[in-house]
């Protein structure tokens, strides 16, 4: 598999979704189960785009695609990790033709009253 991006034709843009907040069952302690947790997420995606855009969707990758990877990820069973979920919203948008990099900022927002704990990945498509 070859990058889309190697084509003289086309070149590299970034797309982001910042601070989207969702609830999400999460955690490894005992206190964490069955309830659920917000989460906040910032992804952003390098991406392949035609030199030339013409205002066409199909040329691109919305937004969207981010916001419907992160909505599937954090509905489904508890996930122990936050790790875990970042892992898992980064292999979904890697997964998307044009995305080449995607990272991933995962933030709990109800640990501390006086800290935000989180975690960031960085993975790129494998060639």
């Amino acid at each position: 598999m070859s990058f889309c991006c190697n084509k003289r034709k086309e070149e590299t843009s970034h797309i982001f979704v910042r601070d989207m907040v969702v609830e999400t069952d999460i955690g490894v302690y005992a206190e964490e189960h069955g309830r659920k947790q917000r989460v906040s997420f910032t992804v952003t995606a390098e991406i392949c785009i035609p030199r030339s855009v013409h205002d066409d969707l199909q040329e691109t990758v919305s937004y969207d695609m981010i916001v419907q990877h992160v909505l599937k990820n954090t509905q489904g069973p508890h996930i122990n990790l936050l790790e875990t979920l970042a892992e898992n919203i980064a292999r979904d948008c890697l997964a998307e033709k044009r995305v080449k990099k995607i990272t991933v900022r995962a933030e709990k927002l109800d640990i501390y009253a006086f800290a935000v704990p989180g975690v960031e990945i960085v993975r790129v498509k494998s060639r």
